[in-house]
């Protein structure tokens, strides 16, 4: 165990990934999970090695399917930097034959033309089957996180000099966009000398504050028998005393770092606390709620016009559940309202299958996930589903919690 630095060195915990070989960083993340797991990082992870336990599940029955060395070919380079998609189309092909479809092959691209994703044959029916995968998160989530980390500097930078100590609970009633960078330091930074914590600090139409001193001696005695990873979710959870994986956590953690043998890269661990601060932030106003519920009808439609006019079809639209329980039960509303009412233009879509994901990286488990499915059947369909099974990663013999993952407690 050697230490990397003794000195306080006080940061922000940041999203470690790479943008332009998305791919390399998966198969990195898996490497590491399976033959040095000092080196890896869970929170990324735990999107990750799910898919690939999936497919590595039935790779021999990934092998049968049509064009699928082709597929993967390409995901590793021209498409290396935005290889979802390509993950979910594998995924989905596998479901197919998983469900006791004779053929299932990968239809190969055509410049010219638009094409379903895959053919899937079974007792001479066809079904072609088109897959689409929304962004990880929206455009407005990352937005609206960039712009929290705009406020947070300028707090973090008064925090440092006061050496103040705190753990903030807050909730904005107000976009964030709304407001200056400034506006935490303007706002809440000249009260701190003034309150005794713990103590609700503000609460008024623009935000509600709590804060809460930072316990120093239940996460030392922590330190002193398990070795905790900096940064990650476990180490959130034992500054904020909770976890809750819908809201946003940044902190200030300075102390001594160890490194355990010789592996370098993420291998690193907080060995005692001596410095933290940090907040939890969430966002409740009802127009950043519906700016995050990110709708599939735009998805919907660019997957309709790509099956052909005059066969059978399905569509499998995938997408991730991040921001909490009020964005995902407007975001449900509004995809059953957008299928209702969807105009298929004379396509013959039978079903239509929105696959919802969450993943989490608990300090008990190298990962969990849920997958939630919604099915829409056309009137043409007959409501005969040609899927047993309709869970992509999640595997059948798994047992199925009823509702939907969103509303239940996360592991």
């Amino acid at each position: 165990m050697e230490p990397r630095s003794s000195r306080q060195e006080a940061q922000d915990h940041e999203l470690i990934t790479v943008e332009t070989d998305r791919i390399g960083w998966y198969l990195y993340l898996a490497d590491k999970a399976l033959h040095s797991p000092l080196g890896y990082e869970p929170t990324q992870g735990s999107r990750v090695l799910p898919i690939f336990k999936r497919i590595g599940r039935d790779l021999e029955l990934l092998a049968t399917i049509g064009g699928v060395d082709d597929r993967v070919k390409r995901m590793l380079t021209s498409e290396r930097d935005r290889p979802d998609s390509a993950l979910f189309e594998l995924l989905i092909a596998l479901l197919w034959k998983r469900n006791g479809f004779d053929t299932v092959s990968f239809i190969p691209e055509k410049p010219s033309e638009k094409t379903a994703d895959f053919l899937a044959v079974k007792e001479g029916e066809q079904w072609f089957v088109e897959c689409k995968r929304l962004r990880k998160s929206s455009q407005y989530s990352e937005q609206e996180r960039t712009k929290w980390l705009s406020m947070w500097v300028q707090f973090r930078d008064v925090l440092l000099e006061t050496s103040y100590s705190a753990v903030f609970e807050i909730v904005f009633h107000v976009e964030l966009e709304t407001l200056p960078d400034d506006f935490l330091v303007s706002q809440l930074a000249g009260k701190l000398p003034l309150v005794e914590l713990p103590c609700h600090i503000i609460s008024d139409d623009v935000w509600d504050v709590y804060a809460r001193g930072v316990d120093y001696d239940i996460v030392n005695a922590h330190l002193e028998r398990y070795m905790v990873r900096h940064p990650s979710t476990q180490l959130n959870e034992l500054i904020a005393c909770h976890r809750d994986p819908s809201r946003g956590f940044t902190a200030m953690v300075a102390g001594r770092v160890v490194s355990l043998g010789d592996g370098g890269g993420t291998n690193r661990f907080l060995d005692k606390l001596s410095y933290a601060a940090g907040a939890v932030w969430s966002v409740d106003a009802v127009s950043a709620i519906s700016r995050k519920a990110r709708d599939i009808r735009g998805r919907l439609a660019d997957a309709v016009r790509q099956v052909p006019f005059d066969s059978r079809s399905a569509v499998h639209i995938g997408l991730e559940t991040l921001d909490g329980a009020m964005v995902e039960i407007e975001r449900f509303r509004r995809i059953v309202k957008s299928v209702l009412n969807f105009d298929l233009g004379g396509k013959d879509v039978r079903w239509i299958y929105c696959h919802q994901f969450q993943s989490y990286a608990p300090p008990d488990e190298v990962w969990v996930i849920d997958e939630t499915v919604h099915k829409f059947a056309s009137q043409s369909s007959g409501f005969v589903e040609p899927l047993c099974n309709t869970s992509a990663v999640v595997p059948k013999d798994v047992d199925s919690l009823e509702g939907v993952h969103w509303l239940r407690e996360p592991p």
